[in-house]
């Protein structure tokens, strides 16, 4: 339905901008006609000159054809002004519609609506406010640098600090410090994705000092009734698929330690794992495990990869697909 209406609100603003168009182009015509007019009187009047012998009427008929011609180059100026007038009505009217598309009652959804009202803060990475429900308040770190910025920061993991194996309510509700390490939380993030289409953006640093990152082309979860419900594809980048292949994720649901939505009947892959996360039967991903000091392959910890490489640092975010 939200697709449908975005769509909607693009062909009307597109077919209204079309009729400007038109309207402009219009006048436009109507004011070279009026000119042309004016000049072929004042042809006819020159030729009516040259055939006057008398001085008096030479300037008589001067002052005639300069006031004609002021007339028209005065009539051609004010279609020019109202020309402009409409045109900049038109291009406010194109940033006003842009900016609607995120901002509710003066509340900033998410990140890119941040980044969307005003460019100068392009490049100005750190923590902002956001709705993502548009009701509750919501500290988030916005990322306004990568790829044109705009991304909200749904996960930042790089020390350990906080403490990552928390319950159904706590993966929920969000937790963390978003200046530090921190999760969201899924309902924040299932009401951003829900709004717009959205793409998710990994980048991982390991111990070894190389970075590599993962992008999936779409991202969504659903709502807590539906268990978080994870769809995800389109994947791209150089750290490996570990959300589709070899353990498929979309269509799974989120598990914590005390909720088990996995689809192993011998284990709670949460528990095993020390990760609220999605899982298949387990999987070859988990951000939320317990950090490591290096990259030993352990399956609780921030590991990615069918070896279980532990990462140094993760960072999850978002942003609307283009």
């Amino acid at each position: 339905m939200v697709a449908e209406n975005i769509s909607s609100h693009k062909i009307e603003e597109m077919s209204n901008g079309t009729s400007l168009q038109i309207n402009k182009f219009a006048k436009l015509s109507d004011g070279i006609t009026v000119l042309l007019n004016y000049f072929e009187s004042f042809e006819n009047f020159s030729f009516n000159m040259m055939q006057n012998k008398t001085e008096e009427k030479v300037f008589e008929d001067m002052k005639m054809l300069s006031t004609m011609l002021l007339k028209g180059l005065d009539r051609l100026d004010n279609i020019s002004v109202s020309m402009m007038e409409k045109l900049d009505s038109m291009n406010n009217d194109k940033a006003a519609s842009k900016r609607k598309s995120y901002l509710f009652d003066g509340k900033f959804s998410d990140c890119e609506a941040i980044l969307n009202s005003d460019e100068n803060l392009k490049n100005q990475d750190g923590v902002y406010q956001i709705y993502p429900d548009l009701v509750t308040p919501k500290a988030v770190f916005c990322d306004m640098t990568t790829r044109g910025g705009g991304w909200t920061v749904i996960q930042k993991r790089f020390d350990g600090s906080t403490y990552f194996q928390e319950d159904w309510a706590g993966y929920k509700a969000g937790f963390g410090n978003p200046y530090k390490e921190y999760w969201l939380g899924n309902h924040a993030i299932h009401h951003i994705t829900s709004r717009t289409n959205q793409v998710l953006r990994i980048d991982l640093e390991k111990f070894t000092g190389s970075s590599v990152y993962a992008v999936y082309s779409i991202f969504s979860i659903s709502s807590e009734s539906d268990k978080y419900k994870l769809s995800i594809s389109g994947y791209s980048g150089n750290a490996g698929d570990m959300m589709i292949k070899p353990h498929n994720l979309n269509g799974m649901s989120f598990s914590t330690r005390n909720r088990d939505n996995d689809m192993s009947i011998y284990k709670n892959c949460a528990v095993v794992n020390s990760n609220g996360w999605w899982y298949n039967h387990c999987g070859f991903s988990g951000l939320n495990g317990i950090y490591k000091s290096s990259n030993i392959k352990a399956y609780n910890g921030l590991f990615w990869g069918i070896d279980y490489e532990n990462m140094k640092s993760s960072r999850m975010m978002i942003r609307s697909r283009a």
